[in-house]
């Protein structure tokens, strides 16, 4: 998340692909093109090096009907556990109110890119859309999109780091509406964390954005 920025929606983002990337045709002599499976694996490789127990100091800010650059609604604090791929965040400090309790309520729901990914991508046609350089990386943007319209991710298109093995951003729609998602990393005994999360859902014009900190892995 570089900045006070709204991602594309998801049809936005393909229309301008001719702005933010170049596509595939004009770079295959360059490169060789991964596949869609070939490029998230990249990424389950690069959670599954990540310290099995961490944990980390976490900021929750929640804005409704607000930028980034504006004041959040509610501020609120907590620790974040990793254990074995699955995060649970624990709220240690907070204001009351109505908003701070949507804000709990939400972050209750464990919400994880990551998995959401492993669960539904076999669900999924996906094909590879554009690539863009960034600082030598190789950065792909993938779609997918549910045959069945009973699957719960109908759809999604995101941008891989696939060099790194990082998605950095995209947006996934789910019955009740779309959700996009920005993550910044860090590096942290060899291997990459996040540090900063931002989830924005249209539906309700509601942001989340948590930063990490003073990351502590557990001892084997």
């Amino acid at each position: 998340m570089r900045g006070v920025r709204r991602l594309f929606p998801l049809r936005a983002a393909v229309a301008f692909l001719a702005i933010v990337a170049t596509p595939l045709s004009a770079l295959a002599a360059a490169f060789e093109v991964p596949s869609p499976e070939e490029i998230f694996q990249r990424v389950f490789a690069t959670e599954e090096r990540e310290p099995n127990t961490l944990s980390a100091d976490a900021v929750i800010k929640f804005r409704v009907k607000k930028s980034l650059s504006d004041l959040p609604d509610c501020v609120l604090s907590g620790t974040a556990h990793v254990d074995k791929g699955h995060q649970v965040m624990s709220i240690k400090e907070g204001a009351g109110g109505t908003l701070c309790w949507v804000a709990r309520y939400a972050l209750g729901q464990g919400f994880d890119v990551g998995e959401a990914l492993r669960e539904t991508l076999p669900l999924l046609d996906l094909r590879v859309l554009a690539l863009k350089l960034v600082g030598g990386d190789r950065c792909y943007l993938v779609e997918g999109k549910a045959p069945d319209p009973k699957t719960q991710l109908r759809e999604l298109i995101v941008w891989v780091d696939y060099d790194k093995g990082l998605l950095t951003d995209g947006t996934l729609v789910y019955p009740w509406g779309s959700l996009d998602v920005q993550q910044e990393y860090a590096r942290l005994a060899g291997d990459w964390v996040v540090t900063r999360q931002y989830l924005y859902t249209s539906r309700f014009n509601a942001s989340l954005e948590i930063s990490y900190k003073n990351f502590r892995i557990a001892d084997p």
